[in-house]
């Protein structure tokens, strides 16, 4: 059902501005039709990955979730007491601050990577 309201919506299962296409995580996550594999899968598709590069990317879409729950920057989120700070400047800041993180988290991913496939360890680096 999600799916053919994407194909409706242009690709979004949402069509309101600023709502994720993405299902709730957690417990919720499960009576919904997309997630992160799903929507992860459609962007390499319509981009034209192979079918071996799609599995890659789905599975690791997953790896957050798995191996760094706790950290909202390997989400690409803001810490959840941000929430709590009325719009202003502040706020401003610790968006910010979270946008920062998530820069360094990647940046930390890709230099993992860097290392591992320059020792030709491409397991690691996968």
């Amino acid at each position: 059902m999600a799916r053919q309201k994407a194909q409706q919506t242009g690709g979004r299962a949402n069509s309101r501005p600023g709502i994720s296409k993405l299902a709730p995580g957690g417990v919720f996550g499960f009576w919904m039709d997309e997630g992160h594999y799903e929507v992860t899968q459609d962007a390499a598709e319509r981009f034209g990955f192979s079918s071996a590069a799609v599995d890659i990317l789905r599975d690791a879409s997953q790896d957050p979730d798995f191996y760094e729950f706790t950290i909202p920057a390997a989400h690409s989120q803001s810490d959840d007491a941000v929430g709590l700070i009325p719009p202003g400047v502040a706020r401003d800041q610790a968006e910010e601050a979270a946008i920062a993180d998530y820069k360094a988290w990647v940046g930390g991913c890709v230099s993992r990577l860097m290392a591992a496939t320059g020792q030709a360890e491409i397991r690691d680096a996968l």
